[in-house]
Protein backbone atom coordinates (compact mmCIF):
# COMPACT_ATOMS: atom_id res chain seq x y z
CA UNK A 1 0.00 0.00 0.00
CA UNK A 2 1.19 3.37 -1.38
CA UNK A 3 1.35 6.34 1.77
CA UNK A 4 -0.43 8.94 -0.07
CA UNK A 5 1.48 12.72 1.35
CA UNK A 6 2.08 16.00 -0.07
CA UNK A 7 4.84 18.19 1.18
CA UNK A 8 6.22 14.92 3.37
CA UNK A 9 2.99 14.64 5.04
CA UNK A 10 0.96 11.63 5.16
CA UNK A 11 -2.77 12.04 4.62
CA UNK A 12 -2.58 11.96 8.95
CA UNK A 13 -0.78 14.57 8.73
CA UNK A 14 2.44 12.94 10.23
CA UNK A 15 5.68 14.01 8.78
CA UNK A 16 7.39 11.47 6.33
CA UNK A 17 10.95 10.39 6.93
CA UNK A 18 13.69 8.67 5.53
CA UNK A 19 14.63 6.41 7.59
CA UNK A 20 18.21 4.54 8.52
CA UNK A 21 17.88 0.70 8.48
CA UNK A 22 21.28 0.29 9.48
CA UNK A 23 21.98 2.93 12.35
CA UNK A 24 18.09 4.20 12.62
CA UNK A 25 18.86 8.15 11.90
CA UNK A 26 16.06 9.90 10.75
CA UNK A 27 16.12 12.66 8.22
CA UNK A 28 13.08 14.45 6.67
CA UNK A 29 11.80 13.51 3.74
CA UNK A 30 12.08 15.83 1.16
CA UNK A 31 9.34 15.60 -1.54
CA UNK A 32 10.80 14.49 -4.89
CA UNK A 33 13.77 12.75 -3.71
CA UNK A 34 13.17 8.93 -3.31
CA UNK A 35 14.43 8.18 0.43
CA UNK A 36 15.64 4.60 -1.33
CA UNK A 37 17.80 7.22 -3.04
CA UNK A 38 19.31 8.92 -0.47
CA UNK A 39 22.79 7.64 1.51
CA UNK A 40 22.65 7.98 5.54
CA UNK A 41 25.50 10.70 6.59
CA UNK A 42 26.29 9.51 9.30
CA UNK A 43 26.53 5.33 7.69
CA UNK A 44 26.04 5.36 4.15
CA UNK A 45 23.48 3.01 4.04
CA UNK A 46 20.51 3.68 1.71
CA UNK A 47 17.05 4.60 3.17
CA UNK A 48 13.61 4.16 3.53
CA UNK A 49 10.87 5.55 3.55
CA UNK A 50 8.35 5.73 6.63
CA UNK A 51 5.72 8.17 8.83
CA UNK A 52 6.30 6.76 12.31
CA UNK A 53 6.52 8.67 14.82
CA UNK A 54 10.14 9.34 15.37
CA UNK A 55 11.99 10.62 18.66
CA UNK A 56 12.91 14.11 18.20
CA UNK A 57 16.73 13.33 19.06
CA UNK A 58 17.13 10.96 16.24
CA UNK A 59 15.74 13.54 13.82
CA UNK A 60 18.10 15.11 11.22
CA UNK A 61 16.44 18.09 9.83
CA UNK A 62 17.08 18.85 5.50
CA UNK A 63 17.90 22.36 7.19
CA UNK A 64 21.04 21.54 9.00
CA UNK A 65 22.32 19.59 6.39
CA UNK A 66 24.11 20.67 3.41
CA UNK A 67 22.90 19.20 -0.35
CA UNK A 68 26.01 17.48 -0.51
CA UNK A 69 25.33 15.26 2.40
CA UNK A 70 22.58 13.55 0.75
CA UNK A 71 23.29 11.98 -2.96
CA UNK A 72 20.67 10.98 -5.26
CA UNK A 73 21.70 7.69 -6.67
CA UNK A 74 19.37 6.72 -9.64
CA UNK A 75 18.02 3.00 -9.40
CA UNK A 76 18.36 0.92 -12.11
CA UNK A 77 15.53 -1.66 -12.54
CA UNK A 78 15.29 -4.35 -14.67
CA UNK A 79 12.25 -5.08 -16.25
CA UNK A 80 11.74 -8.70 -17.32
CA UNK A 81 8.61 -9.97 -19.12
CA UNK A 82 6.85 -13.23 -19.45
CA UNK A 83 8.50 -15.63 -21.98
CA UNK A 84 7.15 -18.81 -23.18
CA UNK A 85 9.75 -22.20 -22.48
CA UNK A 86 8.33 -23.66 -25.96
CA UNK A 87 9.14 -26.95 -24.11
CA UNK A 88 6.17 -26.73 -21.50
CA UNK A 89 3.59 -24.88 -23.99
CA UNK A 90 1.45 -27.31 -25.78
CA UNK A 91 -0.50 -24.09 -27.55
CA UNK A 92 -4.01 -24.82 -25.65
CA UNK A 93 -4.60 -20.95 -26.21
CA UNK A 94 -5.65 -20.23 -22.60
CA UNK A 95 -3.11 -17.20 -22.11
CA UNK A 96 -4.16 -15.67 -25.81
CA UNK A 97 -7.54 -16.03 -24.75
CA UNK A 98 -6.91 -13.64 -21.06
CA UNK A 99 -4.22 -11.69 -22.25
CA UNK A 100 -6.38 -8.13 -21.39
CA UNK A 101 -3.29 -6.56 -24.50
CA UNK A 102 -3.63 -9.30 -27.54
CA UNK A 103 -0.02 -9.42 -27.15
CA UNK A 104 0.02 -13.35 -26.71
CA UNK A 105 -0.22 -15.26 -30.26
CA UNK A 106 0.79 -18.36 -31.71
CA UNK A 107 4.09 -18.98 -33.66
CA UNK A 108 5.41 -22.29 -35.25
CA UNK A 109 2.67 -23.94 -32.75
CA UNK A 110 3.62 -22.23 -29.70
CA UNK A 111 2.36 -19.51 -27.89
CA UNK A 112 4.94 -16.07 -28.14
CA UNK A 113 4.90 -12.96 -25.71
CA UNK A 114 5.28 -9.65 -27.70
CA UNK A 115 6.63 -7.30 -25.16
CA UNK A 116 6.73 -4.43 -27.15
CA UNK A 117 2.81 -4.24 -26.24
CA UNK A 118 2.99 -6.20 -23.21
CA UNK A 119 1.88 -4.42 -19.76
CA UNK A 120 3.77 -7.19 -17.85
CA UNK A 121 0.41 -8.06 -15.83
CA UNK A 122 1.46 -11.84 -15.53
CA UNK A 123 -2.19 -13.29 -15.64
CA UNK A 124 -1.01 -15.34 -18.65
CA UNK A 125 1.80 -16.85 -15.88
CA UNK A 126 -0.97 -17.40 -13.88
CA UNK A 127 -3.79 -19.23 -15.73
CA UNK A 128 -1.09 -21.32 -17.73
CA UNK A 129 -2.38 -25.18 -16.92
CA UNK A 130 1.37 -26.07 -18.18
CA UNK A 131 3.29 -23.47 -16.21
CA UNK A 132 5.30 -22.35 -19.22
CA UNK A 133 5.88 -18.83 -18.39
CA UNK A 134 8.92 -17.77 -17.17
CA UNK A 135 10.42 -14.46 -16.20
CA UNK A 136 13.17 -13.14 -18.00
Amino acid sequence: MQHQHRGGKSQSGNPAFCMCPTCGIALRHVPGVPCNSRKCPDCGSLTYKSFEAVAPEMIKTVLDEEEDDFTHIPVQRQQVFPFVNSEKCTACGTCIEVCPTDTIFLKNGKAHVEEANCRNCQVCMTICPENAFELR
